[in-house]
């Protein structure tokens, strides 16, 4: 995580074990999908790991959120849609 007034470098979020190709926000969590094939939750109050969602036989491309309901779907590169309930 960067200071956009700064460019300085605040805080490293480690999890995926290769690039983050998307993300999305619902209020105070990130979710991001990875070249390592997960789909990852993250706490935005304090740049924590909250968990593991699922993951693709491939790596994630797309990550979309239906915020009425609860859901995500994710988008794999093996060309695989999947919805979770996150």
């Amino acid at each position: 995580m960067y200071s956009l007034k700064t460019g300085i470098l605040i805080k490293e979020m480690e999890g995926h074990t290769d690039s983050v190709t998307c993300m999305v926000v619902d209020g105070l969590i990130l979710i991001t999908g990875s070249d390592d094939s997960s789909i990852r939750l993250w706490n935005l109050e304090n740049f924590t790991p909250s968990g593991v969602v699922g993951s693709h036989e491939a790596a994630v491309r797309s990550l979309l959120i239906i915020y009425e309901s609860g859901l995500l779907l994710s988008v794999g590169l093996e060309r695989n849609v999947k919805c979770w309930v996150y």
